[in-house]
């Protein structure tokens, strides 16, 4: 299992990535999990939740946005 540290390293990656590679994804991105009433701490598990998240949502983007080169392509 990750720490921590190496969650937040992973999750501060697969933004810049996605913040350099699709810029145009960057509007789409929700706010990292911030402590509140229901959840007052941030665990591993909310991080990892975070991460998985944001990884879905890049895989899902990638695909698109390949296919809609490819579209274009032909």
């Amino acid at each position: 299992m990750k720490s921590e540290q190496e969650f937040l390293y992973a999750i501060s990656a697969i933004t810049l990535e996605i913040k350099t590679q699709f810029p145009d994804m960057s509007q789409y991105l929700g706010s990292p999990p911030l402590p509140d009433r229901t959840n007052p701490a941030i665990t591993i598990s909310t991080l990892r939740d975070y991460y998985a998240s944001l990884a879905q949502f890049m895989l899902y983007y990638k695909r698109y946005h390949l296919q809609k080169i490819q579209s274009t392509q032909n």
